[in-house]
């Protein structure tokens, strides 16, 4: 690279700059750290359901993986002025090329994924038109089944949380990129025959599990949704720590941009 093309190339790096912080300031991305903090951070563990509000529910469901989205971003430690671009930029001009190629690539990586947490944000309030016919038999319905096997195993054996993730993580690994794709478009969106398939699920579930305990319901139910929260929480931290942001983005987007998610959005 010349000089001139290392000055064109921080131009570049400039307006990438300025897009990223767009999308920072937005409304919709400023909602998602706040709902994080809201819900997640100073709660140790929050019931969902005491929201009362269909949309607020499923956007806060979805939060903790905007959350890591955005963490990861975070961790780029992108410059966020002009003048930080330039107090970074080193010397030697061959180092300088290094520099600026993969600052850019930085940004790009961070608008893609800025792009790709509002269409989230978009598709958490956007019904999805799934028959509660068609959830009972639902790749959803399979992952809740796993989910399930994994918490009655509690009321009899010791499980630890590392056999609970491996579980978890041998099912999505071997679920092919159409499941997943459904997978997906059966978890992100509002869909309210979900609601009422986890509602049933449950009651399912604590029903079971009252026969062979001497738990109450209000027990077991608390119980049970502290569990799934338990599983959340161990997935998304496996996936922060085992994956780069460019890995998490290109396995989402893959499964993201399905002809049925892009529908949904336009629809939106």
């Amino acid at each position: 690279m010349t000089e001139l093309e290392i000055y064109d190339t921080i131009l570049e790096i400039a307006d990438l700059l300025d897009k990223a912080l767009v999308k920072v300031n937005s409304k919709k991305i400023k909602a998602i750290a706040e709902r994080y903090n809201k819900y997640y951070v100073e709660h140790d563990f929050f019931n969902i359901r005491s929201l009362g509000n269909a949309i607020l529910e499923n956007k806060v469901k979805n939060t903790p993986l905007q959350a890591l989205i955005i963490s990861k971003i975070n961790d780029l430690g992108l410059p966020g002025d002009y003048q930080q671009i330039y107090n970074g930029l080193p010397y030697p001009v061959k180092e300088q090329e290094e520099y600026v190629i993969t600052l850019k690539n930085k940004y790009e990586l961070a608008n893609k994924c800025y792009h790709l947490l509002l269409e989230i944000e978009r598709l958490s309030e956007t019904e999805t038109e799934i028959r509660y016919e068609d959830m009972k038999i639902s790749e959803y319905a399979n992952l809740m089944e796993c989910q399930n096997n994994l918490y009655k195993n509690t009321q009899s054996v010791k499980q630890t949380p590392e056999y609970a993730l491996a579980i978890m993580k041998t099912y999505l690994k071997n679920l092919t990129l159409e499941k997943k794709q459904k997978l997906y478009s059966e978890v992100i969106p509002l869909c309210y025959n979900r609601n009422v398939f986890d509602y049933l699920n449950q009651e399912t579930v604590i029903s079971q599990c009252m026969l062979s305990t001497n738990m109450s319901h209000n027990a077991i139910s608390n119980h049970y949704m502290r569990y799934q929260h338990l599983l959340l929480t161990l997935m998304l931290n496996n996936l922060y720590q085992e994956y780069s942001l460019l890995e998490i983005y290109n396995s989402m987007s893959e499964v993201h941009n399905s002809q049925y998610i892009k529908t949904l959005i336009r629809k939106k």
